[in-house]
């Protein structure tokens, strides 16, 4: 039996077909990063959904109060803080972290002082932190990517972290809680925000938690957002701008100067949608 002979490519074809590949591929990348990019973003939102969760869990469990965050009325400062009050509610660990942030490779000695790696970037995570100064406060949560917003706490004592607590929230159940930003990606643990506070002049700049601190919720990790969950258990991308619409405490204005249409955003913030 004789076999047809097929004739192979020729190097012309073989090129045309490779650069038509190319082409494919250049076209194609783009939308598959978007995709890539979209889960991720949806990961995260089931995260800090499930933050919501676990603090409605924990104020079921103690008469609808929020976080104590400092130490007094039985409980250690460790205990009293969200980070080790939140461990008996859940024990997949990954919905610490954002899908889309990774370990920064210089931040994985643990040391005994603060210093400022301990901070975050827009994709990295914070910590680990050093933990023998803070009595191991931090124990089994090294490492993340989201923070509370302080204010969502129920201290005893006048003042906390230096804070009035006249401003803490102390309550889950409150009016407009679907209003009030409870865990969020963040580049700490935690921030204070205030109505006045002012935008990075670029990203990833902050002063630390309790200055300025809603630079610690203004980075652009979720394509010009990030996201959050309310004291409502309600989760959602919030814009960069939104952040200051928020009510973030008690007295917090919101007919803040960052609310006004003429508002001095700093150049990289501009182009961001209110």
């Amino acid at each position: 039996m004789k076999f047809k002979n097929h004739p192979a490519f020729t190097l012309i074809e073989l090129l045309i077909v490779i650069a038509i590949i190319a082409v494919l591929i250049t076209i194609l990348a783009p939308a598959l990063q978007s995709a890539r990019a979209q889960a991720r973003s949806s990961i995260c939102l089931s995260n800090v959904k499930q933050w919501g969760l676990i603090t409605r869990y924990y104020c079921d469990d103690n008469k609808n109060r929020l976080y104590q965050s400092i130490a007094g009325t039985g409980l250690s400062g460790r205990d009293a803080y969200w980070m080790h009050a939140t461990l008996p509610y859940y024990r997949d660990k990954t919905i610490r972290k954002c899908p889309s942030a990774r370990p920064d490779p210089d931040n994985m000695k643990v040391g005994n002082s603060w210093n400022w790696d301990d901070y975050g970037l827009t994709f990295e995570h914070w910590g680990p932190l050093g933990d023998s100064e803070r009595n191991n406060w931090w124990d089994d949560f090294a490492e993340g990517s989201y923070g509370i917003n302080e204010w969502c706490a129920s201290p005893h004592l006048p003042t906390y972290w230096g804070f009035p607590t006249k401003l803490a929230w102390k309550k889950a159940d409150v009016q407009a809680a679907y209003q009030i930003p409870l865990f969020l990606d963040c580049l700490f643990v935690d921030g204070y925000p205030m109505h006045n506070d002012v935008p990075p002049q670029q990203p990833d700049q902050h002063n630390g938690w309790d200055v300025n601190a809603m630079r610690m919720f203004c980075f652009d990790r979720h394509r010009s957002g990030i996201n959050g969950v309310f004291l409502d258990a309600s989760a959602r991308k919030i814009g960069l701008k939104e952040l200051w619409r928020l009510k973030w405490h008690r007295e917090y204005d919101l007919s803040n100067n960052w609310t006004q249409a003429d508002a001095p955003w700093p150049n990289w913030l501009q182009p961001y949608p209110k």
